[in-house]
């Protein structure tokens, strides 16, 4: 956790708690880092109020896709405020898929992040812009608090001017 006097907590468990502490916070703030998802699937049917017995047949699980709580963020209020995405990828399609979800969650800037990357202590990102620009780390690979940083360097320009053509 992050102890800062400008920063706040909020937790949530499931998808819809967060959608819901979305559409009550955000219409207050301008800048929204939407780094991942709760889960991208659920059970479509609920939890058994009794626990179901063992046996040989074994079990089957529906599952449904949750919400893109960020798309509908971006859909409902489009011109409000500065959408920044996250995508994690395969390095073979993360170009590709970037650019796909940055134009499908209608979002100003995405971060495409390597799957290989997720438990390491770095990141190598690629960050994409709606203008269609991308920035990467000089060295190409950051930890991840100084990554942080780095985003936040990226993308002052854009949410100062709400124009992605201003980032140098």
């Amino acid at each position: 956790p992050v102890d800062h006097p400008s920063l706040t907590t909020q937790r949530f468990q499931s998808t819809a708690d967060l959608q819901s502490l979305l559409g009550r916070c955000w219409p207050n703030h301008d800048l929204l880092l939407m780094a991942a998802a709760v889960a991208d699937f659920r059970p479509r049917h609920p939890a058994a109020n009794e626990k179901i017995a063992r046996s040989s047949e074994g079990l089957t699980l529906e599952l449904e896709p949750t919400p893109d709580l960020l798309t509908e963020l971006s859909d409902s209020n489009p011109g409000h405020g500065m959408r920044v995405g996250w995508a994690l990828e395969p390095q073979n399609r993360l170009r590709e898929s970037g650019r796909r979800k940055l134009k499908a969650k209608n979002v100003h800037a995405l971060v495409a992040n390597p799957l290989n990357t997720i438990s390491d202590e770095a990141i190598k990102p690629l960050l994409l812009l709606e203008d269609g620009g991308e920035r990467t780390p000089p060295d190409g690979s950051l930890l991840k608090p100084a990554f942080a940083e780095w985003l936040l360097e990226q993308i002052e320009p854009l949410w100062a001017t709400g124009r992605t053509d201003t980032i140098p």
